[in-house]
């Protein structure tokens, strides 16, 4: 992993921690710029699922 998918790993994982934080949740926006980084090949395919899961795991939930 390279130090700038690290980098981009932390800001994305600080922001989907906010989210969760709040009454009413919307991943919208986070979900989009992830899907951008990962065919940008900006984040690993893992962080992408780690990601994802966080984020289905509290709207299932």
């Amino acid at each position: 992993m390279t130090k700038m998918q690290e980098l981009l790993g932390k800001i994305l994982r600080s922001r989907i921690n906010e989210e969760l934080k709040k009454e009413i949740k919307d991943f919208k926006t986070i979900q989009e710029t992830m899907d951008i980084f990962l065919a940008g090949d900006k984040i690993t395919t893992e962080q992408y699922a780690e990601f994802t899961t966080l984020i289905t795991s509290t709207t299932t939930a």
